[in-house]
């Protein structure tokens, strides 16, 4: 496993365990941060669209600022079940509630490999590297589902770390 890898899985691991919550350095909310992305993919409302995109940012914040290796930037996608991606942070200010109900933050991700590999099986995490078409950078990313198992998936969330390449 790669060292960027490992990486990127512990982050995983310390936001599912609820160590990026109250009192640790993204300090944002009161309960594990999972629950209030459920809540979302849920409902879909706007305001819990606001709480679930704020921890997302809070996220890629903390990755940003321990960043390792060097020289490298993280990027988070979280899709619906259906693969309808509710947050890009590699789009900036084109995550808004109205883009997402219009589709227009990026492109539907229900075909893409580890995002349905992850919601169709019981696998905790899957796993791709590959250049973006997006960000037009090598991601060495992990995703996640978003919900207690694959016959119920609620969605999914991948994080990933971004090189450029010249």
């Amino acid at each position: 496993m790669s060292s960027r890898r490992e990486v990127v899985v512990a982050h995983l691991t310390q936001f599912l365990n609820g160590n990026y919550t109250a009192g640790s350095a993204l300090g944002f909310c009161d309960e594990n941060p999972m629950v209030n992305l459920q809540r979302f993919a849920e409902s879909e409302s706007g305001p819990e669209w606001i709480v679930a995109t704020n921890i997302l940012a809070a996220l890629i914040n903390k990755c940003n600022a321990v960043a390792f290796p060097s020289g490298t930037t993280y990027r988070v996608v979280a899709t619906l079940a259906d693969g309808r991606v509710w947050y890009d942070s590699s789009k900036g200010s084109d995550n808004t509630y109205q883009n997402f109900l219009n589709k227009a933050i990026n492109e539907n991700h229900n075909t893409r490999r580890p995002f349905m590999e992850v919601l169709l099986s019981d696998k905790n995490y899957a796993y791709e590297a590959k250049l973006s078409t997006t960000t037009k950078k090598f991601e060495e990313r992990i995703v996640m589902r978003l919900g207690a198992s694959n016959l119920e998936p609620l969605g999914s969330i991948g994080l990933s770390v971004q090189t450029v390449i010249a």
